[in-house]
């Protein structure tokens, strides 16, 4: 069973795969992925084994019909389409003959006894065959991956929802200055200001500036003058939420 995983890791290891860029691709939970890289089926639910490893065989390039397949076999099961073949109970046939000088066939005692006996092998060879059978193994239920995404995304925190622009910076120039300025995660942008330029800008969370003389710039956050700088270097100073909070 392990070698089965194992191959499975190597496969998305030789496409150059991160198990995040599986997750990613699925909406399985890294965890989950790792415990099923790892063969440790019993700590995942159930019902949702085969449906994990269809979609990780789908997410690198595998054919997902051929690795479950290879897992049932791995497991010793049968493939699931097999069907097999059903063994018939032993036919056991009683022959009836008339006593040598009875006339027709009229039950006697001694013929009831022999029909008891017959009776009885056949119960007893229906209990031997029913013990002898090999166990059927109900297959436990397929879940549609749709459902197991949308439980997934039902157990995970929701999502905080990225504020809209709600910091404005605005800019006058004190005396000629050059800086760089960045909005959120955007790259920067470098200016050069005279004495008497202004400018504003937008952002979600934060601005990230960088001065050569910091007294060259007059700054004011959402309306709130921002206190003076000194007259140096300015290295990456950031502007935000905190700093609001902080006034």
């Amino acid at each position: 069973m392990n070698t089965f995983f194992e191959e499975l890791r190597r496969e998305r290891e030789v496409r150059n795969m991160s198990l995040n860029d599986i997750a990613d691709s699925t909406c399985i939970s890294r965890k989950q992925l790792d415990s099923l890289e790892k063969g440790e089926i019993a700590s995942l639910p159930e019902p949702y084994v085969r449906a994990f490893i269809r979609e990780y065989a789908v997410a690198v390039g595998l054919d997902p019909d051929f690795v479950l397949l290879k897992f049932d076999e791995a497991r010793g099961k049968q493939p699931r389409h097999a069907v097999p073949a059903q063994e018939s109970p032993p036919q056991v046939s009683v022959v009836s003959a008339a006593l040598p000088g009875d006339p027709g066939t009229l039950l006697t005692a001694r013929n009831a006894t022999l029909g008891g006996v017959a009776l009885l092998v056949i119960v007893g060879a229906i209990l031997v065959w029913n013990l002898a059978a090999p166990e059927r193994i109900s297959p436990a239920p397929e879940v549609p991956f749709q459902n197991v995404v949308r439980e997934q995304e039902q157990r995970l925190p929701p999502k905080p929802v990225p504020p809209p622009d709600s910091l404005t910076l605005f800019a006058s120039a004190v005396d000629s200055v050059w800086f760089a300025l960045s909005s959120d995660s955007l790259p920067s942008r470098q200016y050069y200001f005279r004495s008497g330029t202004k400018a504003m800008w937008r952002a979600k969370n934060a601005f990230t500036i960088t001065l050569g003389n910091g007294a060259g710039l007059a700054l004011t956050l959402n309306g709130k003058p921002l206190p003076p700088m000194e007259r140096r270097v300015i290295r990456d100073l950031v502007i935000g939420r905190q700093t609001l909070e902080n006034r």
